[in-house]
């Protein structure tokens, strides 16, 4: 993420899944950057946050990842999301 226009920016992060049913929430962009992300109001100086967190132990068919913004108007650039099944029976060839 990146906040722009001299101003400050903050994103509140959770996480639902469906099949079971599930909405956790995963914190702020302030607790994992321990602050919130500057805008200087010059593009290459303005500032940008990287956050890299584990939902560990959270099980369902389907996820959603929401953020909602909290303060400012911080620019998102890339979002990514992993899964991985568990419990696969392994599969062997004869």
């Amino acid at each position: 993420m990146q906040c722009v226009n001299g101003g400050l920016g903050e994103y509140a992060i959770s996480f639902a899944t469906e099949d079971p049913d599930n909405n956790q929430s995963i914190g702020t962009t302030t607790t994992f950057l321990g602050g919130t992300v500057l805008g200087t109001g010059s593009a290459p100086e303005d500032e940008t946050g990287n956050i890299r967190f584990r939902l560990g132990g959270i099980r369902g068919y389907v996820g959603s990842l929401t953020l909602t913004r909290t303060i400012g108007s911080p620019k998102i650039t890339s979002i990514k999301v992993t899964g991985s099944v568990t419990n696969r029976q392994i599969i062997s060839q004869t």
